[in-house]
């Protein structure tokens, strides 16, 4: 081992040591190309000449020694005289400027002092170096710890990816992630901060319920959206990290904010929002002496913690970009909708009322059989759908006032298949292809188009049979007036388990019963909206049909 001692501190120590030891004063001297200079309790330096610390007849015996040493490879120079012991010992490498310990000791043998001194600077040295190698080990445990926090930080991201879709606004994904990554990044908060609506908008008017904040924050509201509102202009696309010059200290003009971090969400030349990290919290406390954490806190946030607040950024425009394509979708599949519906009004305007009633029923059927939200919905767009078919019928015999020719009806019949061909190319609207093309299947196997009999006709199928069937029987066509209620439902009992499924014609009498269902004799709609209780859905106009059907896609995951 190197017995050299690095510094002044630690030769400062070694003193100390020794004078325990010794009960006398050991001295330190500090050559430099200006001379000698003696160092002092108080750690200072003085001349050589005018030093008091040393006696003159011993700075004359130092000075001796000093010409009889070889400051490179003699180590030491000692006389010993009548029980009395000098001894001058070179403790650094430095040749330049060298420092050098002075003892003047009695009754002592100069090998047993050398060895002892030695003794204490070596202990001094691993005392050092174990306590360089526990920071160092701490140090690193550190950077794994933030490492691996960091990796399990974007393996989660997987999971905040799988909340992209149609039903999770970014305030949904903001709650999600931005938790974590606070602790990752050792954040008092993150703010999610959504653009205001209006590109004239102040943040300082922005309702602070849209705002999405990790945790509690020194600095109210309205200070981290001025924060915000003054820096957008100097974001161009990337970060801001900003840092006090103390720990103490804030921002100037941001009361509250010490440090932050600032990223967009963005994508293009659309801002979606912002996302804010304030306040670098301290590290975690080392191993075995917490104490000694509270005194090394991160004063600062680095390129580390930014990286991960833009791949939040990052995670949450794709979101924004998203919700903008489902919207469009929607807009899109409302549209396609809405032309369907009044190509098929223009055709027959019997078939517009008549299917938003069989979709109003099947709805309610799909909710008493406690199918899910999105199910409910998909019913009903299939009951929607459900006679879009009939588009290929000829209008005379749509319209035929008298009994149908077997021929005609098997034109009729025909209108499921045409349906189903006719939406199989929307992709979005694949949901509703079971429902239109079996609706006319009965339970028996006796119905067409494919003859399919009990659970082999999708759910789909067998629900909108019944809200069709009923809606067929009590509502008025063009050769016929509609029959009452309680003889369409002795119908529906009498065929239960034949034409249709027993337990979905029971659920629906159920719903009748409790009246869940308007009947016809009570009143010939079927509600389209809470506030709209009144009405004939045949003359109902497309507005209020294109409102349901809107609501439903809505609350539709779109594929």
């Amino acid at each position: 081992m190197n017995h050299s001692i690095p510094n002044i501190r630690i030769a400062r120590e070694l003193t100390t040591r020794l004078e325990s030891v010794f009960g006398v004063q050991p001295h330190l001297i500090i050559m430099s190309p200006k001379g000698l200079k003696i160092d002092c309790e108080d750690r200072k330096s003085v001349d050589w000449d005018s030093g008091e610390e040393i006696a003159r007849s011993d700075r004359t015996w130092i000075a001796f020694a000093l010409g009889q040493m070889n400051l490179e490879s003699q180590r030491s120079y000692a006389t010993s005289f009548e029980g009395r012991l000098q001894l001058l010992m070179h403790l650094s490498q430095d040749i330049k400027n060298p420092i050098l310990l002075y003892l003047d000791l009695v009754g002592h043998n100069e090998l047993m002092v050398r060895s002892l001194v030695t003794a204490h600077i070596e202990a001094l040295l691993y005392r050092d170096e174990a306590k360089a190698s526990k920071n160092q080990i701490e140090s690193f445990i550190d950077q794994v710890t933030q490492d691996f926090e960091e990796l399990s930080w974007l393996r989660n991201a997987n999971e905040y990816l799988d909340l992209c879709d149609a039903k999770h606004p970014l305030q949904s994904i903001a709650s999600a992630c931005l938790p974590d990554l606070a602790q990752v990044i050792r954040a008092q908060a993150i703010l999610y901060v959504p653009a205001p609506s209006s590109k004239a908008a102040h943040l300082a008017g922005l309702d602070t319920a849209q705002i999405i904040s990790t945790g509690p924050t020194d600095a109210e509201l309205p200070v981290c959206t001025q924060f915000i509102n003054d820096s957008i202009g100097s974001l161009n696309g990337g970060p801001i990290v900003l840092n006090s010059s103390s720990l103490q200290s804030n921002l100037p003009g941001y009361e509250g904010i010490r440090n932050c971090i600032l990223v967009p969400i963005s994508k293009g030349t659309k801002t979606y929002g912002w996302l804010l990290a304030i306040n670098k919290t301290s590290q975690q406390a080392s191993r075995g002496n917490p104490s000694d954490g509270a005194k090394r806190p991160s004063a600062s946030f680095g390129t580390f913690e930014a990286s991960l607040m833009v791949a939040a950024s990052n995670i949450m425009s794709a979101q924004a970009r998203n919700l903008d394509f489902f919207e469009s979708q929607e807009l899109l599949l409302t549209g396609v909708v809405r032309a369907i519906i009044n190509a098929i009004d223009a055709k027959d305007t019997y078939t517009c009322g008549h299917s938003d009633r069989v979709a109003s029923y099947a709805k309610r059927i799909a909710k008493r059989m406690g199918l899910s939200d999105d199910e409910c919905e998909r019913v009903f767009m299939a009951g929607v759908l459900h006679d879009v078919g009939k588009i290929g019928v000829p209008d005379a015999i749509l319209s035929k006032p008298g009994k149908l020719t077997d021929f005609e009806y098997e034109i009729v019949k025909q209108h499921p298949r045409i349906g189903y061909e006719i939406l199989e190319h929307l992709k979005q609207l694949n949901y509703v292809l079971p429902g239109v093309l079996h609706h006319h299947e009965a339970f028996n196997g006796s119905g067409y188009p494919a003859g399919l009999a009990g659970e082999d006709i999708p759910l789909h199928g067998r629900i909108l049979a019944v809200a069709d069937a009923y809606d067929a029987m009590t509502s008025n066509r063009p050769y016929r007036s509609g029959m009452p209620h309680a003889k369409a439902e002795a119908i529906l009992r009498a065929e239960a388990g034949k034409t249709w499924d027993s337990s979905i014609v029971d659920i629906f009498l159920e719903c009748l019963a409790q009246e869940t269902v308007a009947k016809p004799a009570e009143s010939t709609s079927v509600p389209i909206s809470p506030s709209e209780n009144s009405g004939d859905p045949s003359t109902e106009s497309n507005i209020h049909l294109m409102w349901r059907i809107s609501n439903s896609i809505n609350n539709i995951v779109v594929g």
